[in-house]
């Protein structure tokens, strides 16, 4: 599955991302696996994504209920 289609689907269900991290290698790592390090700065090994679910997905297309309504 592509990134663009795991987000496309969240999206698409009401979710709106709040946050998208790649993580990286650091210059420490450099210096204990430059092989290592040259791959994993250009290609992350996971990404880390924070998701709230809308308010209008959450009560329906209509919004919120009120009392009485």
């Amino acid at each position: 599955m592509t990134m663009q289609t795991f987000l496309g689907e969240l999206l698409d269900t009401g979710f709106a991302l709040e946050r998208f991290v790649e993580p990286r290698a650091t210059e420490a790592a450099r210096r204990v696996d430059e092989s290592r390090y040259l791959k994993t700065h250009r290609t992350p090994f996971f990404v880390a994504v924070r998701m709230r679910k809308n308010e209008a997905s959450r009560h329906g297309f209509d919004g919120p209920r009120r009392p009485g309504s």
